[in-house]
């Protein structure tokens, strides 16, 4: 019997839940709703309440729920409501424990205050804030910071290009890579080559590029050039610059942690700015006082 009889509790309770998701998604507190306010009462609002403290349908967010199906939202309603419950028991329980309540309306006083500054601080950031950043400004912070980064791996800047020795306008294609032409470099390369690696500026794994190429081309120096004709091929290997683990991370790989990092330093000096203007303001107009 005890058994029977929960059961039907627990039918009662989702029976109750559905009928309060069901005008949750209804029309009824919509914008397109036409019934008089006067037919609206409490208990059509009110999904639970604990003592005093009531939860109601306008506590409960509908974006978040609209978008998924009916069973998906009537548990996420379910547990909103089970969840709610069990915090305002806690807290309506933790009253009758707690003997220092000025310390408690300390907290919360300071908690709001936190609050208040956090969103004042967001709002002011979000109307003054410069996020612009220029090329100079990039390369002084970098300047200034790099010695904060450093590589965990080798990298390497290199040219590379495995052509057919027979290929038709090879000869211009040696003079242009012995000029340092790297636009017509890579136009021909690119078109001609069976393999090829040909920008200037783009960073590799050292590792990486040692199973790239063939190994009577790689040196261990730092920068360095070779030209070869083997079987028929003609290799051309160009080393540009290289960096070993440890050592200063190029600029170009960081511009993004870079921005970050300038845009947050740039928010703290505009809330430091602005505090102090509005001491120097309020100590004027007599509002701070400080006794000593």
């Amino acid at each position: 019997m005890t058994i029977h009889k929960n059961r039907n509790i627990t039918s009662r309770l989702k029976a109750i839940i559905m009928i309060a998701f069901l005008f949750l998604i209804s029309g009824i507190f919509s914008s397109g709703c036409k019934k008089s306010e006067d037919y609206k009462t409490e208990s059509n609002d009110v999904l639970a309440k604990v003592y005093d403290k009531k939860l109601t349908k306008n506590d409960i967010d509908i974006e978040y729920i609209k978008n998924i199906s009916k069973e998906d939202s009537l548990n996420l309603v379910h547990s909103f409501i089970e969840h709610w419950i069990r915090k305002e028991l806690l807290a309506h329980n933790a009253k009758k424990y707690i003997n220092n309540k000025k310390e408690i309306e300390r907290l919360v006083e300071d908690y709001e205050k936190s609050l208040l500054v956090e969103a004042f601080q967001k709002q002011y950031i979000q109307e003054n804030l410069d996020t612009n950043i220029t090329k100079k400004q990039m390369k002084e912070f970098y300047d200034e910071n790099k010695e904060n980064f450093h590589l965990d791996h080798s990298i390497v800047r290199f040219l590379y290009a495995k052509i057919d020795a027979k290929e038709k306008g090879i000869d211009k294609f040696y003079e242009n890579w012995n000029n340092n032409r790297y636009n017509l470099v890579y136009r021909y390369g690119s078109k001609k080559s069976k393999k090829y690696f040909l920008k200037t500026k783009k960073w590799y794994d050292l590792k990486e590029m040692k199973k790239e190429i063939p190994h009577f081309l790689y040196k261990k120096d730092r920068k360095y050039e070779v030209q070869k004709n083997v079987n028929g091929y003609e290799y051309f290997l160009k080393v540009l610059e290289t960096r070993y683990n440890g050592e200063i991370v190029p600029l170009s790989l960081i511009k993004d942690k870079l921005k970050v990092l300038i845009i947050e330093k740039r928010k703290s000096h505009l809330i430091d700015d602005y505090i102090e203007k509005l001491y120097k303001k309020e100590i004027n107009n007599n509002n701070i006082k400080i006794y000593k």
